[in-house]
């Protein structure tokens, strides 16, 4: 687990600090450059804690109960709950951002049944390609409702 040194800061140091960061982190535009900065500043560990925190919080805003959460992540009930109470007793932060995941998600997900309205045979083409075809969209729309 990571260690918080024991040394507390002073409150205008803390504050101050964490200003820093989150400024740093608002100026970083392009996810390429996001990315090599979460593998420099984080160790592995850091950012499995923090993506998984995410994904919970992604999961219970798609209804996904804890026993799901839980096979799908490795993670403990209470790591659930406490990612569920920061949700509905936060400033809301967390669960505005996850809900935006889970509408695009579901939206993917969305475009793609509308799309398989017009996957109709088409004159000319083997009856075997169309088969192909809507086999094909159907996992893709299956792998989308799956995904995070």
């Amino acid at each position: 687990m990571t260690q918080v040194s024991k040394y507390k800061l002073r409150v205008e140091v803390e504050q101050r600090i964490y200003e820093l960061l989150s400024d740093s982190l608002a100026k970083i535009k392009d996810k390429g450059e996001m990315n090599n900065f979460l593998d420099d500043f984080f160790s592995p560990t850091e950012k499995t804690v923090m993506a998984k925190r995410l994904a919970i919080a992604v999961l219970l805003s798609k209804g996904n109960d804890y026993q799901e959460i839980r096979q799908i992540l490795r993670v403990t009930p209470v790591t659930i709950s406490k990612m569920n109470l920061r949700m509905k007793y936060g400033n809301g932060s967390v669960k505005k951002i996850a809900d935006k995941i889970a509408i695009s998600d579901d939206n993917k997900a969305l475009l793609q049944e509308l799309a398989s309205v017009f996957d109709v045979p088409t004159k000319g083409l083997p009856i075997s390609d169309y088969h192909y075809k809507v086999r094909e969209r159907s996992q893709k729309i299956n792998r989308l409702k799956k995904e995070i």
